[in-house]
């Protein structure tokens, strides 16, 4: 009889979790002897693609049943991703550990496991495909007209590729590889970019890529599923949306922005209130969840922006395109009116879903020269309502920031650089970024309607995303109210302290030499803001309740939070199962929070290769710069003109031996006492540049005097209260027993009470001394030693000790055999 595929998955689909050996899968199925060998290669082929597995004693069992499931693996970066089961079930996490040899893409079998929180995870036990990827190498060789060698992330594996005349050894290129082979196999790919020789940008950006395995292309089934999005606007949509076409709303962005998420309009309410506001592009519509693109966009989590070039996490289809807020084109929006009063309160707001048409694109330099009333600008009838909006969300924005400075929120003022380019992508200058008044405008509006949706969910009490930033540990403020001590400046930290007294020190420094480092010192100190499904508030921002609700197109959150806002908020639809949305939104939490880190590094790894690139040619010039950094190697010292950082290390201080002091801020000379500490201008040349670690190295040429301050020591308010607190209860203890001694006694002793010496007032019962100025021993209240300092009871002479010597308290030695 011919045996068929279904008919052994059947059997074995009774079998439950005992599973069957391979004779009784042939009594199962009926097999005679003749077809022993047609079932076991069949049972090789159904193990070999992952739909049945062999377990213990040759049993064999569906994936289901012994505690695997078969999918495919999304994440980029070696830290978490996600395996996306092939029977649609809920999505499961997989930590870096777990991971294998999977990569993004790769059809995988995986065994069901529990994580440290309780949650179900995956680990990769097998990959049972490999998907097609995009590498970079450096060509290392040619052999029979073939150039072979690439090397890339695949350490175990090289990549043979076709004669390219435009590569040549030596060059780093892009290759895209259709499969990747067994380990006995040559994996063959194509070429698909030349990203030039060694000690080019090009150099720099492939070592990035290599290093944080970033997406550099969309799978083909992603960008099918972007180009089959339709160009119109569905009718049914127009139906059940609000028509804001004929609103004024316009976009402020960067100059050299290519998609636009966000949209504002600022209207007079009457009666001195404002209406304001925030439309953000209804990316959801075209992103549906469980789709490929929905896959895609919660592996890369987020949009990369490198300094000469962007990973977006959407195709260009929809991220540049039909979910971009591009002027005078009809869009899809989720728009959130509020309705604020004159102290910056808002009294009402209003959420619903819309169609939009951008009035214009403005950068934030078009929109500082309308805000400062620049000649030319109001010309037509469109831009000056926008001017007129621009100056209503002005006075709103002093408002707006004056009022989260009172309630506590840390405004850090901490400087970044800008990347100068030339038309060939060349690095020709590193400067402070500027800040415009547009910049803080548009980031006051986002903040107030990213609290206004957050506050609203929480309200209805449903599943939702929060960004959440957490109250910093005691011991993190102790080592910054150390560090503040050190340039004089008195910092007080218990738990529950608000973040106001963060703003009040830095209000303390503000125009100060020191104030950038101990900004800097206190943003390290901070924990850092991450995703997560329970609300604990941002202590940053000193908000209760806080979200990412206004860029859909370049951060997964977002996307998220529109889709709930969508369901509770919007249309209201019921959900049917509660517990498995609050799970997805925990596994998009903690995949986001990690992509995050992951696009950080990358991103600062960028800025650091381009000012390597930059200082390169600058080798044995000297600047002015501040030590931001220390460690016991060496400090770092940040340039004033540029904001370029490098390292002194401490083989080029040749005058001393250095160590690190015990706060951690400064280097501190063993025979000189010379000190070199965090917020010292010094003078650095330019010594040495390494492109591949993006680093570079000063020495040190002179040092400005500084001025000395006292050192402040911090005081750990919990324990002094906790130590004056039990000084109290001691002093009562001992007043009440003496108390109850004295009326016991009183009789017997009345006759003599005035013939005694009055009793000295004991240390005990005295004004506790001042924590900042401890005690002497002899002041402190302890009862002297028997007999002074001196075994035998004479009085102690004058400097000695309490204690008695060690020398004093050996025992004689005992007599020889000779002398007894």
């Amino acid at each position: 009889m011919g045996l068929r595929r279904a008919d052994i998955l059947s059997a074995l689909r009774e079998s439950g979790s005992k599973g069957l050996k391979a004779k009784d899968i042939a009594h199962q199925v009926g097999a005679g002897s003749k077809d022993l060998k047609t079932l076991r290669s069949l049972l090789y082929d159904l193990e070999a693609e992952g739909t049945i597995i062999r377990g213990r004693r040759r049993r064999y069992q569906l994936p289901g049943d012994a505690g695997f499931v078969k999918g495919t693996v999304y994440g980029y970066g070696r830290k978490v991703a996600i395996l996306v089961p092939g029977d649609a079930t809920r999505h499961l996490r997989v930590s870096g550990e777990n991971l294998g040899e999977a990569h993004h893409g790769d059809l995988v079998l995986a065994r069901v496991i529990r994580g440290e929180d309780g949650e179900r995870e995956a680990r990769i036990v097998k990959v049972l495909e490999h998907a097609a990827s995009d590498v970079v190498g450096q060509i290392s060789g040619r052999e029979g007209g073939e150039v072979v060698n690439v090397d890339h992330d695949h350490s175990h594996k090289s990549v043979s590729v076709d004669v390219e005349a435009k590569a040549k050894t030596g060059d780093f290129v892009m290759v895209r590889v259709p499969r990747w082979g067994e380990p006995y196999e040559k994996t063959r790919g194509r070429i698909t970019e030349v990203l030039g020789g060694r000690f080019t940008p090009g150099e720099d950006f492939t070592a990035i890529v290599k290093e944080f395995n970033l997406p550099l292309s969309f799978p083909q089934a992603v960008l099918d599923e972007a180009e089959a999005a339709p160009e119109a606007i569905p009718p049914e949509e127009f139906r059940r949306r609000t028509d804001l076409s004929d609103l004024t709303i316009f976009t402020i962005d960067p100059e050299d922005a290519k998609d636009f998420d966000d949209a504002v309009s600022v209207e007079d309410a009457g009666r001195g209130k404002l209406r304001v506001g925030i439309h953000i592009a209804d990316v959801s519509h075209y992103v549906a969840q469980g789709s490929c693109l929905d896959n895609e966009a919660m592996a890369r989590g987020r949009s990369i922006y490198l300094v000469d070039r962007v990973i977006p996490m959407l195709p260009g289809r929809l991220s540049s395109d039909l979910a971009s807020l591009k002027p005078g084109v009809p869009r899809l929006a989720v728009s959130v009116f509020l309705e604020v009063d004159r102290q910056g309160k808002v009294v009402s707001h209003e959420i619903k879903g819309s169609v939009i048409v951008s009035k214009a694109r403005l950068n934030y330099d078009e929109a500082q020269k309308l805000l400062d009333k620049g000649a030319g600008w109001r010309a037509s009838k469109d831009m000056k309502r926008i001017a007129e909006a621009l100056e209503r969300a002005e006075e709103l924005r002093k408002v707006l920031k004056e009022n989260r400075i009172k309630r506590g929120a840390v405004e850090l003022d901490t400087p970044e650089v800008d990347i100068v380019l030339d038309g060939a992508g060349n690095t020709v200058d590193v400067k402070p970024m500027s800040r415009l008044g547009s910049h803080n405008l548009i980031e006051e509006l986002m903040i107030l309607a990213n609290e206004t949706i957050a506050e609203h969910m929480s309200y209805l009490g449903r599943e939702f995303m929060y960004r959440i930033h957490e109250v910093p540990d005691v011991e993190d403020m102790m080592a910054l109210a150390y560090f503040a001590g050190t340039f004089g400046h008195r910092f007080r930290w218990t738990k529950g302290t608000s973040p106001r007294a963060l703003q009040s020190l830095l209000e303390k420094v503000k125009g100060r030499p020191e104030h950038y480092i101990i900004s800097m010192f206190l943003l390290r100190s901070l924990k850092k803001a991450l995703y997560s499904e329970r609300n604990v508030g941002h202590f940053g921002l000193a908000s209760k309740c806080y979200t990412h609700f206004t860029s859909p197109i370049r951060r997964y959150p977002d996307l998220v939070v529109h889709r709930l806002l969508k369901r509770y908020g919007i249309y209201k639809s019921v959900p049917e199962d509660r517990q498995a949305i609050l799970k997805f939104v925990r596994q998009a939490a903690n995949m986001a929070s990690t992509r995050e880190i992951e696009g950080d590094e990358a991103e600062r790894a960028s800025i650091k290769a381009r000012i390597a690139e930059f200082m390169e040619d600058r080798i044995g010039e000297e600047y002015w710069g501040i030590i931001s950094g220390v460690k016991n190697f060496g400090f770092w010292v940040m340039l004033e003109e540029n904001l370029v950082e490098g390292l002194v290390h401490v083989s080029r201080l040749g005058d001393d031996y250095y160590t690190m002091d015990l706060t951690g801020s400064m280097l501190v000379g063993a025979r000189k006492g010379r000190t070199y500490r965090m917020g010292d201008r010094v003078r650095v040349r330019v010594t040495k540049v390494d492109r591949p670690r993006r680093e570079v190295d000063f020495d040190i040429m002179d040092v400005e005097a500084r001025e000395d301050h006292d050192i402040v020591a911090p005081v750990d308010e919990r324990r002094e209260k906790r130590r004056r607190h039990m000084e109290y209860a001691t002093q009562v203890r001992k007043e009440r027993s003496a108390g109850r001694k004295r009326s016991a006694g009183a009789a017997k002793t009345s006759d003599r009470r005035d013939k005694r010496p009055k009793r000295k007032k004991s240390a005990s019962s005295a004004k506790p001394q001042s924590p900042r100025k401890p005690a002497s021993r002899a002041r402190s209240g302890k009862p002297a030693k028997p007999g002074g300092g001196s075994r035998r009871g004479e009085p102690p002479k004058s400097g000695s000790r309490d204690k008695p010597r060690r020398s004093d308290r050996r025992r004689p030695r005992r007599p020889s055999k000779a002398g007894r």
